[in-house]
């Protein structure tokens, strides 16, 4: 059975653009083609090829060969996929092998561009080079000036508005605009005009920089916790406006001494409560009953306590019943709600990190309670980007650091002490956010100055501190 191709548009800016169908496609694909320089987070998790080509480098013959292998194939390439260039070779060498192709369009990086630029455009057909339309739009192949005068002999006014666009849709975003009059002139290097488009239309059309208004434009944080468990965080902070930069100082393991675990898990039916403090905890506790094959009917029985929403959601998921969420979302939170709940003599099973403080287990026994305090995960070191971040705080291009526990503070304090001192110089003028009172004093305690302890302890309270610090008086961004 001969294949199939689908060429989609990506958009301007990875796949921030994509359109459904586009995303549909992708996802149905069993090779996914595409540039070198693309990433394709959608594609985790997923048993698919993929292949990137490098750039300048046609890749129809392998279009071809997995086509006429049967295999479905999406061919993603950068902006609106229109038939140009090398995908103009990669469509015909299907044509020629009568393999049928498909083509989805995505949003050019012009339009993406004025877009983000709040530029006001008219209809396409008013669009022109000449005089007759309202509005045109280039991509600067030479300098401002040389391209004004240009449009001025072409027969546009000299009094008609040229507004350029520089790193459009990125966070230093700028949009300039004056007359071609004035851009004639404009001694602007020409350096700075790189990727960059130049629109001109008449006075009348105003600009609307929705894009820089946002509370968050322009600024970069760097998010501490694992990629997987950032994701949240850094959308909320991309719709803003900000630059999300995730760098993980920790990476989570099964326990390398589980027969404490082990041990719980053949006696599950024997505990009164269970108290989950994490919704890490949560995933490597069910990854291990897997493991062991231990029933989770066993726990039918006993009642279960949440630190907080999210880990009562996680809970939730998996069909279980929350009994009790502590109203501050903390192990101490955890004691004030179950006090008067708990009864001398009840077997409490609490399932969490290797490292936490012994604040909860040591209050329940004194309640009279017999707890397991069973480690369901490691938490380690994570020193892969020590180097990138130590650059970037060098280089005056971190604004906030977030943490969201004790350990993404101690392990990203002692791997940047591996760099020499010179790491906490730089960090002047840099902000730094705590997820609670519990991370602000590791914080305090690795000599870091915290700005913001968000209260409740949520990643939402998180990101309204990190919105707050921007709009501080004497913030600067850097």
């Amino acid at each position: 059975m001969i294949g199939r191709v689908t060429f989609i548009g990506a958009g301007p800016k990875a796949l921030d653009h994509l359109t459904l169908r586009g995303r549909e496609a992708l996802l149905d694909a069993e090779v996914i083609l595409t540039d070198e320089s693309l990433d394709i987070p959608l594609l985790e998790g997923l048993s698919v090829e993929l292949v990137k080509v490098p750039l300048g480098k046609p890749g129809e013959h392998m279009l071809v060969e997995w086509a006429q292998h049967g295999k479905s194939i999406a061919r993603v390439v950068v902006g609106d996929a229109r038939l140009t260039g090398e995908m103009v070779r990669e469509a015909e060498a299907l044509f020629q092998a009568k393999i049928p192709f498909t083509i989805i369009p995505g949003v050019s990086e012009q339009v993406a561009w004025t877009t983000y630029a709040g530029l006001a455009l008219p209809s396409f057909d008013e669009w022109s080079i000449g005089t007759d339309g309202q509005a045109c739009i280039l991509r600067l192949q030479q300098s401002v000036s040389q391209t004004a005068k240009e449009l001025i002999t072409r027969g546009w006014a000299p009094q008609s508005v040229g507004s350029l666009i520089t790193s459009g849709m990125e966070m230093n975003q700028q949009v300039r605009a004056q007359s071609l009059q004035a851009w004639e002139t404009d001694p602007m290097d020409c350096e700075e005009q790189e990727a960059s488009f130049f629109v001109v239309n008449h006075p009348a059309h105003t600009r609307l920089p929705w894009f820089e208004s946002k509370p968050l434009f322009g600024t970069r944080v760097l998010i501490t916790r694992q990629v997987s468990q950032g994701k949240g965080l850094a959308h909320q902070i991309e719709a803003l406006g900000g630059e999300a930069i995730t760098i993980p100082t920790i990476r989570l393991a099964p326990p390398q001494n589980a027969e404490v675990l082990d041990d719980a898990l053949s006696r599950l039916s024997s505990f009164t409560w269970v108290i989950f403090t994490s919704v890490n905890g949560v995933d490597f506790f069910l990854q291990r009953l897997r493991q062991q094959q231990v029933d989770i009917r066993g726990m039918h029985q006993a009642k279960i306590a949440a630190v907080g929403p999210k880990t009562a959601e996680a809970l939730r998921k998996l069909g279980l019943t929350v009994d009790v969420i502590a109203k501050e979302y903390r192990g101490e939170g955890l004691i004030q709600s179950l006090a008067p709940l708990v009864k001398s003599g009840e077997e409490i099973l609490l399932p969490r990190a290797t490292i936490a403080s012994e604040v909860l287990p040591e209050e329940l026994r004194r309640l009279g309670c017999r707890v397991t305090d069973a480690p369901t995960y490691d938490t380690l070191p994570d020193e892969s980007g020590t180097e990138r971040i130590a650059a970037m705080l060098q280089e005056k291009r971190l604004d906030i650091i977030t943490f969201t526990s004790a350990s993404t503070v101690r392990y990203f304090t002692q791997s940047m002490d591996q760099q020499g001192d010179r790491w906490r110089s730089h960090l002047s003028g840099v902000k730094v956010a705590c997820i609670g009172p519990v991370t602000a004093k590791e914080a305090e305690k690795c000599r870091l100055s915290v700005d913001w302890i968000a209260q409740p302890y949520t990643i939402d309270a998180l990101l309204e501190g990190v919105t707050r610090l921007v709009h501080t008086e004497g913030f600067l961004r850097r």
